[in-house]
């Protein structure tokens, strides 16, 4: 019996062994998987961060390439200076013109008055001369009247436009 007692004590000893094995097991699986969950949330955090500077890194890059585009659409105009001083040469030049085309139009409307007179006069001389009978029948001018004024006004009214 003895030996049966030596046994029974030897299985429960083993049995608390085991026991107290198994449980040490539970308390370094437990410690392990908390340091898991720990490393898992503190990856999670990383990927987060890194995903942020990602974006940051995506954006940054998008400007540069929108700035080197604009860069190079600003590189192929001339300066604001250099524009500004054309802008204002040809409004000058633009002024003179039409200083110019008032001049010739101021002419055109003396010339165009003389002429009338001219015709006048010469419609008036040729009246008179009829009158008098130094006209043979035979020769006749024509004269110059308000429609054929009317016709050159026309044609040069229609020149004008074509040279504005």
């Amino acid at each position: 019996m003895l030996v049966h007692l030596n046994l029974c004590e030897h299985a429960m000893k083993k049995s608390q062994a085991i026991s107290r094995m198994n449980m040490e097991e539970m308390l370094m699986y437990d410690n392990m998987s908390s340091e898991i969950d720990h490393n898992i949330k503190n990856t999670k955090t990383d990927i987060d961060r890194a995903k942020n500077e990602l974006k940051k890194a995506k954006t940054v890059r998008r400007n540069r390439m929108e700035y080197d585009v604009l860069a190079k659409l600003i590189i192929q105009h001339p300066p604001r200076t250099d524009t500004a001083k054309r802008l204002d040469d040809l409004k000058d030049e633009l002024q003179a013109l039409k200083m110019t085309k008032n001049e010739i139009n101021q002419k055109l409307d003396k010339r165009r008055k003389q002429m009338h007179v001219l015709m006048s006069a010469l419609n008036d001389l040729t009246d008179s001369l009829k009158d008098n009978g130094s006209l043979s029948e035979d020769m006749s001018y024509e004269t110059f009247d308000d429609e054929d004024l009317d016709i050159l006004t026309r044609r040069e009214d229609i020149e004008e436009p074509m040279s504005e």
